[in-house]
């Protein structure tokens, strides 16, 4: 049983603790940034990280251009007016099969090595001959989720259709892209109940 004077302490220590962890710290980051608060609020911290606003998109969102992992020219979305709760780095398409694999695996295994956990593999693996086709017709694919305590990150091959095959300012075409998706569990949760509410 406890005496008065460690009843005290414990409640002090536990109130000590309580208050320092913060309601940020269940949220999950991208950038040291949380997943949470308004679009407008997000996309300030992210302009001083030095990524510019480009734009609003036509699902309630923003999205904004600058480095990331020390790759120029990312596009970064930002996704719900009200809170946010899902972030989506859409990386420059590449030229070749073995860029684009490689680039895939390089950022599965960086977030592996960041979150210390295992990834589950989706889809299935694209024959290097015909990976842009088959790609384009979503005939393979590559994704790892990472299923982590306050979201989830996946990373997604994907052909290169928001920016079109061809890149007009170095005359080539373009094979795939990598797009890596950050969701936060208690706002993304909060986005799928409100439409599991519409049926």
């Amino acid at each position: 049983m406890m005496n008065k004077k460690t009843k005290i302490l414990f409640i002090a220590l536990l109130g000590i603790a309580l208050t320092g962890r913060g309601q940020s710290e269940d949220h999950l980051k991208f950038m040291g940034i949380p997943i949470d608060g308004t679009t407008r609020a997000f996309q300030q911290k992210l302009q001083e990280k030095g990524f510019t606003y480009k734009s609003k998109t036509a699902d309630n969102g923003i999205y904004l251009e600058g480095t990331f992992a020390g790759q120029a020219n990312c596009w970064i979305f930002v996704y719900n007016d009200d809170f946010v709760s899902a972030v989506i780095v859409e990386f420059l398409a590449v030229e070749t099969w073995d860029r684009l694999k490689n680039s895939y695996e390089n950022y599965t295994q960086a977030i592996e090595g960041k979150y210390d956990v295992s990834y589950s593999e989706k889809g299935s693996a694209c024959n290097p001959s015909y990976g842009k086709y088959d790609l384009e017709k979503d005939v393979c694919g590559y994704h790892a989720s990472f299923v982590l305590d306050n979201g989830t990150v996946d990373v997604v091959m994907t052909s290169p259709r928001d920016r079109g095959s061809f890149d007009p300012f170095e005359n080539k075409y373009r094979y795939g892209q990598i797009n890596i998706i950050y969701r936060d569990r208690i706002n993304y949760g909060k986005v799928e109940e409100s439409a599991i509410d519409d049926f």
